[in-house]
């Protein structure tokens, strides 16, 4: 391709057509028309986008840090970068490219944005807390003249940049109560209509795996302002079957772990912690109902004296604690008493099968005997 000469964003490699070819003379009609020819013969205006990419290719794809890397001419390229962003074009393919600086160690490397994790002195997020554990890079003391710029913290928030932690929706391939959402059966046979929805965060038992104060108030303060639907996985095969649900793979991953600290730092299940127990840095919030879910203080309630009365007043209508109830509560919600009563016959009917066969094997036996 030839393009018409842009004087100040002039790159090596592209073929420009000199203007003095266009622009010679006074004679503005024919100069009108030496550009028109030039654009019939297949000559183009280039744009930003396209000069921008070029860029990018021919100075952007280091396998390793350099010395004598010019790093005005970097500046100037990246000042551009944001002026094409808050133009309000779409900037995802320079993320595509090692535009970004950081310290590995004792040495300097080049990366993509998403290797990179975004916190003070550009905006306090805690996510320094898990550089290490998502293998994320922190910015290069270049950068530090940039950290008021809030276009600059856009762009890179744009391009990947960690900077906080995110609920992702998923599948309930991975759920602990898949063979109860599922009944055991293929998933091969999903209609258009089937609902199949979990959520999670990316590498949370990684994460929650060797807690600390810093880790776990990240994880904490996602939670509390985590939407309800993120605690809930739920499926059907098809549009005709009953919705299923149970909880999440996040609310499961976080119950079965050791996360929360207590007042002297030690990590506890959300079950064995209170709210008067809880570290001073993790604000009681529920109005989500996360700390439902999750059985915060389940086992610390309990213990207390009103719970043990609650436990046997149901004992005394025939379950053996709070829990079995609890479940009975649950399988209301999924289940219609028709279907309870359905399923309640076939068990009979099942058992009864049982005992006739034992009979008639009681019966051979003596008359064997």
């Amino acid at each position: 391709d030839i393009y018409f000469l842009d004087h100040e964003n002039r790159l090596d490699g592209i073929k420009y057509v000199n203007d003095l070819v266009y622009n010679t003379g006074t004679n503005k009609k024919q100069k009108e028309k030496a550009k028109q020819f030039l654009i019939e013969m297949g000559v183009k205006e280039i744009t930003e986008s396209e000069q921008l990419k070029i860029l990018l290719e021919e100075q952007y794809t280091f396998t390793s840090y350099e010395e004598d890397f010019n790093f005005k001419q970097y500046i100037n390229h990246l000042k551009r970068f944001l002026a094409y962003q808050i133009a309000g074009n779409d900037t995802s393919f320079i993320g595509n490219y090692k535009i970004i600086l950081v310290k590995d160690g004792d040495r300097k490397k080049w990366v993509k944005p998403i290797e990179i994790f975004l916190d003070e002195p550009y905006e306090k997020t805690g996510i320094s807390s898990l550089a290490d554990t998502l293998n994320l890079y922190s910015l290069d003391d270049l950068y530090t003249t940039f950290q008021n710029d809030e276009d600059f913290i856009k762009f890179l928030k744009l391009l990947g940049a960690k900077h906080e932690l995110k609920i992702d929706e998923v599948t309930i391939d991975n759920n602990l109560n898949f063979m109860m959402l599922t009944d055991g059966k293929s998933m091969n046979k999903l209609t258009s209509r089937a609902i199949n929805i979990d959520y999670t965060i990316k590498d949370i038992n990684q994460i929650l795996k060797k807690a600390t104060i810093e880790k776990s108030l990240l994880v904490w303060n996602t939670m509390c302002h985590s939407a309800p639907s993120a605690l809930e996985a739920s499926f059907r095969p098809h549009g005709k079957a009953p919705v299923k649900t149970t909880k999440s793979q996040l609310v499961q991953a976080l119950i079965n772990t050791k996360w929360i600290p207590s007042l002297n730092e030690e990590f506890c299940y959300p079950a064995d912690i209170s709210k008067d127990t809880l570290h001073p840095l993790f604000k009681y919030e529920n109005k989500n109902g996360w700390l439902d879910v999750i059985e915060f203080g389940k086992t610390i309630e309990k213990e207390k004296a009103g719970y043990k009365e609650k436990e046997a007043i149901v004992q005394e209508l025939g379950f053996e604690s709070l829990d079995e109830l609890d479940l009975l509560k649950q399988l209301k919600e999924q289940y219609s008493i028709d279907q309870l009563q359905n399923l309640i016959s076939k068990k009979k009917a099942t058992v009864k099968d049982e005992k006739k066969v034992q009979t008639l094997k009681e019966a051979i036996t003596s008359k064997k005997s």
